[in-house]
This record gives C-alpha cells, structure tokens and sequence, in this order.
C-alpha cells in the first residue's frame, strides 16, 4: 500500500474497523517506533514484528507527522523509571494491566523469579502473543513460563481476579498501569483504583502508575502529541487531566491510597534517545521536567 497523507490515513482508519489498527492502535505504533530510538531490550524486535504484520496485511505505514520522535525522550524515560522503581520495590509478581506493547513483560522475566502477568483485551493479546512467540523463537526459546499474556479489562475487577490466580497469595504484587489513566474519564479511573485496591488488600504491594496527566503550560511537543492522541482516538485527553498534581493526590488519597511521587528526571542520564536524535538538553528537559510517577500503598 502506498504512503498515505494524514487525510488519506484518517480515512483509512475510519473505514478498517477490523484491519490492524484496531488490534495495535496508532498511538501504541508510535510508541513503539520512538522506542526503537532508545537501548531498551526487545525494541527493535517488536517493532519488527509489528512491520511485519503490517506489511502482511496490507495497512499503511504511520505518517510522518504521526510518528513524533520529539515525544521518544518521554516514552524512554517512564519506561526506565518505571523499572527502576519496579526493582527498589524487590517484589517478583508483577501484573501488568492494559499492557498493550510494553516491552518490561520480555525483558524482566529473563529472570525467572519474576512472575510477569500482562493483561489486556482480547485483539490486543492475540497480536502480543503472535509478537512473543516470533521473538522467542528467534532466540531459541519455545515460551517463557513465567510470561503469561491473559486476556481482560482493566475495568473488570473479575478479569484482574482471574489474571491475579496466577499469583502466589502469600506473596506481594506489583501493579503497573503505564498509559491507561489518560483515555479513561474520571468515573472509569476510579473503577480502576477501586480495581487495585481490592487486588492490594489480597496481595499486599504498591501501585505504580506515570499516567498523572495535569493541566499546565505544555511543551509544542506535547500540545501537538495531545491534539494527534485526541484526533487517532477519538477521545478528549484534556478533559480526563487532573486540574494539578495537588488534585491527583486528592483523588487518590480519598480513595484510601498513600502516595510517594518520583521525577522522570530522575533518569535523564539514563536516556540515549536525545543524543540519537540531536535534541537539545533544553528540550528534553522540558519535555519530561513536569512528569512524574505516582508509587501507591494502601
């Protein structure tokens, strides 16, 4: 298929309700591109993948202007904080909800004390395992048991139940939701800390989240990210935003959860994707500086 303008592509995905698109939505293909631009394991090899299937089933390629590598520091950065935080914490059972395409699931059960239980709906799964597989294979590996890809909502508490059953009870868990706060609406976002919390009364741990999106002066790249995000999906990011960072803590602390907050510039050093892409200290800097991760206890 040739390369289609914005227009042309718009277009395409309103009319492919069932094409590629909507297994692996656009917003998580760009996510996937700008990490090919970082040193984050399995990068590259699932976005190969991704290609792929793209080619086989004859979708577009994203437009340029959909691709957005000015936003790749950010994706680097809350994946890398993420793990840091993930591994101060010392638990081995980590449930990974709307998981989508992270690459944390392939790269931390290399160590086999890890429980990793990614979870997400049924297209999204499916295309995960077919990815996993492939990538597997190429390394000689005929699974991982200790990866395990189930299908569910995050809204569902009963879905997050049956995936948690893999889980040892006399064990604490780590929750992650990475990406997912900021396409739910106020009620949806406190079904799922409702979620959590009943899944941490069981277990015991700590929820993690870098999705504390608040209103503030942005960035051109994040004003420009959030109109491309609202325009691929349909829904109003700026109205599911805390009014400030104060707010989310409120919301959250009156759903009976203690907070601990971290900076994603606790890991600029860590970033490579600035210098394979020639941006500026500044920029980047102003791109992650406002972003923070939220750790929750009960």
């Amino acid at each position: 298929m040739k390369k289609l303008s914005v227009d042309e592509f718009n277009k395409y995905l309103s009319k492919n309700k069932k094409g590629t698109y909507d297994a692996i939505s656009p917003t998580a293909w760009t996510v996937a591109y700008c990490r090919t631009f970082s040193d984050i394991p399995y990068s590259k090899e699932i976005y190969d993948e991704l290609e792929k299937n793209r080619i086989k089933s004859n979708a577009p390629d994203l437009p340029d202007e959909y691709k957005f590598l000015d936003m790749a520091p950010l994706f680097e950065a809350r994946h890398k904080l993420i793990n840091k935080l993930v591994l101060e914490q010392g638990y081995s059972q980590i449930l990974d909800i709307a998981a989508g395409l992270t690459l944390r699931g392939l790269e931390m059960t290399r160590n086999e004390d890890i429980e990793y239980v990614e979870v997400d709906l049924p297209e999204i799964i499916k295309q995960k395992r077919s990815i996993v597989r492939a990538i597997l294979k190429k390394e000689k590996i005929t699974s991982r048991k200790n990866l395990h890809l189930e299908i569910g909502n995050a809204l569902s508490i009963k879905d997050l139940k049956k995936a948690a059953k893999l889980f040892d009870k006399d064990k604490p868990i780590i929750i992650i939701t990475e990406g997912l706060l900021r396409y739910l609406d106020f009620p949806e976002k406190t079904i799922v800390a409702n979620n959590v919390k009943a899944l941490l009364k069981t277990f015991g741990g700590v929820w993690i989240t870098p999705d504390i999106i608040y209103k503030r002066n942005l960035s051109p790249a994040f004003v420009a990210n959030n109109e491309r995000v609202s325009k691929l999906t349909g829904i109003n990011i700026e109205a599911n935003k805390f009014s400030s960072i104060d707010a989310a803590q409120t919301f959250f602390k009156d759903l009976g959860f203690k907070i601990q907050f971290y900076g994603f510039l606790e890991v600029l050093s860590d970033l490579v994707s600035p210098a394979r892409l020639k941006m500026s200290q500044k920029d980047v800097k102003e791109i992650i500086g406002p972003r923070i991760i939220f750790v929750m206890k009960l």
